[in-house]
């Protein structure tokens, strides 16, 4: 059964579980934090750029809100009574990587949101979610760069079909597209598409100039930002292994790649204070937690 909104009675019981363990902790409160989630399940067939969320990917985006909502929730306002009480002081930014069904994730995260009872003048959209709707009205102010996939990958079906063959997947020891292009030599990969070697070094680069601009953004900004990136499995494996420490090949044969509607959770304080992250969602929080005890 889809479930619709956020079950409210389930966020009381958690800010009441909660209050002790964050008072002993005495958490520091980010200024800003971002989600970097890879899109819900999309439909079967992907050689379709513009395809779209299965009814199972939209559920697992409402799974992935829902928690989303929680924790920010607890962690603003503890002994708050309901949802709107919670968020009162926090600004949401939602962004898509210019693919349909980040973009279809982005409007349904935005009425969600809506219905948690968050403010539209509290809810940031980006120009393309906009556009994908026939809207032109911007508002807030923008923090956020998107996160996206592999660069040239939807403009050389050649090679997308090479990825996802089983006979190229056996040869680099994969099995799936994401996997087999992590784990093809460079020369297997066309100009034009991203490399895993620039991917990551990209991924290094965007992530120091995330510190800069939110430092220099939110220091004295007046609502704590949370940002919602919708993304890729790619970047998002990859960003995972990267902030866990663990080897890519290591975390692609644990999980083969970032499960839908998770990823990672990055917290920054607005201060020279490095970011913090740490894995987002029961599939991928398992798998990291499993792979730290070895």
């Amino acid at each position: 059964m889809r479930r619709e909104g956020f079950e409210t009675q389930n966020f009381e019981s958690e800010i009441t579980a909660s209050t002790e363990s964050r008072e002993a902790e005495k958490l520091e409160r980010p200024q800003m934090t971002l989600f970097l989630l890879r899109h819900g399940e999309s439909e079967s067939d992907k050689t379709k750029p513009n395809r779209g969320l299965t009814e199972l990917g939209q559920d697992q985006v409402r799974e992935a809100l829902a928690k989303i909502v929680n924790q920010v929730a607890l962690e603003e306002k503890p002994d708050a009574q309901n949802l709107p009480e919670a968020l009162s002081g926090v600004e949401f930014h939602l962004r898509d990587s210019g693919t349909e069904r980040t973009l279809e994730q982005v409007w349904l995260e935005h009425d969600l949101l809506v219905r948690a009872g968050v403010p539209e003048e509290n809810i940031n959209l980006p120009k393309s979610a906009l556009k994908f709707k026939g809207l032109d009205k911007i508002s807030g102010p923008g923090v956020a760069k998107r996160l996206e996939g592999v660069r040239g990958h939807d403009t050389h079906p050649e090679f997308h079909k090479k990825i996802t063959s089983k006979t190229f997947q056996e040869q680099v020891g994969a099995n799936s597209g994401v996997e087999a292009w992590a784990l093809a030599p460079d020369d297997e990969v066309p100009a034009g598409v991203e490399t895993r070697a620039q991917m990551e070094k990209r991924y290094r680069s965007d992530i120091v100039k995330a510190e800069r601009v939110i430092s220099r953004k939110t220091r004295d900004y007046p609502k704590r930002v949370i940002t919602i990136a919708n993304s890729h499995a790619s970047i998002a494996t990859l960003a995972a292994a990267s902030e866990m420490g663990i080897p890519l090949e290591a975390l692609l044969k644990k999980i083969g790649e970032m499960p839908a509607a998770e990823g990672l959770r990055y917290d920054f304080y607005g201060t020279d204070k490095a970011h913090a992250a740490k894995p987002f969602g029961p599939q991928i929080e398992k798998a990291i937690a499993e792979m730290k005890e070895q």
